[in-house]
C-alpha cells in the first residue's frame, strides 16, 4: 500500500498541480543526491530545465521521469546498476 500510494503521488504530480514536498515520497537525506542527479539530467536551454520548485514532489517526478536508467518496458536496465 505504501509503494502504491507513493507511485500515485508521483503520477498526480506530473502535471505540476500538486503542492507537496518531495519528502512525502523520499527521505530527506536523499535530496542532495537528487539535486546532483538533476544537474546531470538538465539540458542547457530553459525548456530542458526542471521547471518545478526545488524539493517539491513535482520536482522529484521530473527527475524520475528524465532518468535514463528506465527502459521502454519500465524496468531498470543492467547499465544503471
Amino acid at each position: 500500500m505504501i509503494a502504491a500510494t507513493r507511485i500515485m503521488q508521483l503520477v498526480l504530480a506530473r502535471d505540476g498541480t500538486v503542492d507537496r514536498p518531495a519528502t512525502d515520497v523520499v527521505a530527506a537525506d536523499q535530496l542532495p543526491m537528487l539535486e546532483a542527479l538533476q544537474v546531470h539530467l538538465e539540458g542547457k536551454t530553459a525548456k530542458q530545465k526542471n521547471p518545478h520548485a526545488k524539493h517539491s514532489i513535482d520536482w522529484l517526478a521530473w527527475i524520475i521521469g528524465k532518468h535514463p536508467a528506465k527502459t521502454a518496458r519500465g524496468s531498470f536496465s543492467a547499465q544503471a546498476a
